[in-house]
């Protein structure tokens, strides 16, 4: 199980997106990191309960479940022993026990963003690859523990490009509906002077068509005659 995963989820999806007014974007991006946030925090408990349990006592010891903390004890590392028939009996069950982790954390992926269920599921698959070689009882524990470090750091990578293409994703959304706006705000305007011309024009007309009146006055035996 990768641990690193966890703390990426949170922090996800934290590209500031730049605008007067709120866009879709920035309410989509607000809707990722809440269900980020949550799946988190489910996931963690989970894993957390699952490598608790004194039933695996056994092998908390011989490998590292810490979903929060990176350094991994070199004692581990260097392991050269290989698993018990008990401990690969552990190692099973446990496995069961993660797989209802990993089904509440698919769960909440898909409320992200299918980019990050593609990257758990990468990361489970490459996972599971290890711990099937591994239960042959034929790999040493540090051998095994190398390679979930290796597994770990390979994870964080993809979701770190995952992050990226998605913030990419949201800020292509954003800027697109802000130049729609400008151009959407300058055709308002443009209309409104449009408006003002025809207005001008028509008030022309008015006063053009508007009925005329003379009059006259007369002084002496002449009129003067003025149109109005």
């Amino acid at each position: 199980m990768n641990r690193n995963a966890f703390r990426l989820l949170i922090a996800l999806l934290y590209l500031p997106l730049v605008g007067c007014m709120e866009t879709a974007a920035q309410r989509e991006q607000v809707r990722m990191q809440t269900e980020a946030s949550g799946t988190n925090a489910a996931g963690k408990e989970c894993m957390e309960a699952a490598t608790a349990k004194p039933a695996y006592g056994g092998i908390l010891h011989k490998t590292y479940f810490s979903t929060t903390d990176q350094n991994w004890p070199l004692a581990m590392l260097n392991d050269s022993s290989l698993p018990t028939k008990e401990e690969i009996k552990q190692i099973y069950a446990l496995y069961s026990d993660i797989q209802q982790c990993r089904t509440i954390i698919l769960d909440g992926a898909n409320k992200v963003h299918p980019l990050i269920v593609m990257t758990w599921v990468q990361t489970f698959s490459e996972a599971d690859r290890n711990w099937a070689e591994f239960t042959k009882g034929k790999m040493t524990w540090g051998k095994f523990n190398e390679r979930r470090k290796t597994d770990s750091l390979e994870s964080q990578t993809r979701f770190t490009q995952a992050s990226m293409q998605i913030n990419g994703q949201l800020q292509n959304q954003h800027q697109s509906e802000m130049e729609q706006r400008q151009r959407a705000a300058a055709a308002m305007s443009q209309w409104a002077l449009q408006q003002q011309a025809i207005a001008a024009q028509q008030q022309a007309i008015d006063a053009a068509n508007r009925p005329r009146t003379i009059n006259c006055n007369y002084y002496g035996n002449s009129a003067t005659c003025n149109s109005n």
